[in-house]
């Protein structure tokens, strides 16, 4: 049986939307489960420790992958570039080398190619990893392959998304945002420094891309269906949260459609708690842009209560905002530290963006 818990202040002007919703990942839901395609940059730069970091991440995806036994339909596509491009398996890239220079366009068309041979019933997720810039073609040639890119995805009612990964502060952050809006929804940014991470960045993305389910939902009273990611918590269901604005407590049916399955259920009202109040300020945290928006939550944090009724009512609640609490104080003091720099003038604008952008992301 599907379930739906709202959590809102008095305007629900910004409520935490809580779903769980049946779901097998089975040969009759199929077509719900993604199709991942990864895009991997093997040019010159990327020789030495990167490489090697990503062929670690990549052999610990191929074991993940051989564990649950899939169909060669489900398996995970890979394409490799430098300035050629080359459609290779995951086995394959402990046998690959870095060498080369960086063609963007030839990996947009081959990555179009790709996605029509797919067909249009999937839904198709783009992990697109580089370290660097194109250093083979103009930014006038370049944007075209992009646009084009991006019409395709449009014309062909795909439903697709692409992650980004970029990797060295010299990466080029404004291609790295363009990429994350080709698709139909817009993917998530993460960044690596230095080649310290990169693997685990590039597993982490992999397995929250590979996790994912679409489902759409439809509120009362409003004309156009709202899709939703949610994330498989087990064989037989998924959940996700998302923040909704709504103009009104719903006490009628939310529609959820999933695949050819559709279900319809009233939402549960509950009252805000620590734990509502921690995934808020996390909320603000994604889009902090000055020192004094970043001291306000960091002021409001320290004023939280981890203790009493209002944190729930079992040590495992409590341990759970704990735990949130000192995640969101992790992220806040990466934050300071990022804003310290830009201060002494030690952090370039790229490299600051990057950091900035792959903290937003961070509790994806």
């Amino acid at each position: 049986m599907a379930s739906c818990t709202i959590v809102s202040s008095e305007d629900f002007a910004s409520a935490l939307v809580k779903f769980r919703v049946p779901f097998r990942g089975d040969k009759k839901n199929e077509d719900c489960l993604s199709r991942i395609i990864l895009v991997i940059d093997r040019s010159g730069s990327m020789a030495g420790g990167p490489w090697k970091q990503v062929q670690a991440a990549v052999q610990a995806i191929d074991e993940m992958n051989q564990k649950l036994s899939r169909d060669a339909n489900l398996e995970p596509i890979v394409i490799t570039y430098n300035n050629t491009v080359s459609i290779t398996n995951l086995a394959s890239i402990a046998k690959t080398k870095a060498d080369g220079s960086t063609d963007f366009v030839k990996v947009f068309q081959q990555v179009q190619k790709t996605v029509k041979e797919i067909g249009v019933d999937k839904r198709i997720v783009i992990m697109f990893m580089t370290d660097g810039c194109d250093s083979c073609n103009s930014p006038n040639a370049i944007i075209d392959a992009q646009t084009k890119l991006q019409m395709f995805f449009k014309k062909s009612n795909l439903n697709c998304v692409v992650h980004v990964i970029g990797y060295s502060k010299d990466h080029d952050l404004n291609m790295m945002n363009t990429l994350k809006s080709l698709g139909t929804t817009e993917g998530v940014y993460r960044y690596a420094e230095g080649s310290k991470g990169l693997d685990e960045k590039f597993r982490e993305l992999f397995e929250f891309a590979d996790l994912t389910v679409e489902f759409s939902i439809k509120l009362p009273n409003v004309q156009q269906p709202i899709k939703i990611t949610g994330e498989m918590v087990d064989s037989d269901h998924i959940e996700s949260e998302c923040w909704l604005s709504l103009s009104e407590n719903i006490k009628q049916p939310i529609e959820i459609a999933i695949g050819n399955n559709k279900y319809s259920v009233v939402p549960m009202l509950t009252e805000p708690d620590t734990m509502f109040i921690l995934k808020s300020l996390s909320k603000r945290t994604s889009d902090v842009k000055t020192q004094k928006q970043l001291d306000q939550i960091q002021s409001e944090l320290q004023q939280v209560k981890m203790f009493g009724s209002g944190v729930g009512g079992t040590k495992a609640d409590r341990q759970l905002a704990m735990e949130l609490r000192g995640e969101l104080q992790t992220r806040l003091d990466a934050l300071h530290s990022i804003m310290a720099d830009i201060a002494r003038g030690t952090l370039n604008q790229t490299a600051a963006l990057a950091k900035m952008n792959d903290l937003r992301y961070a509790d994806k």
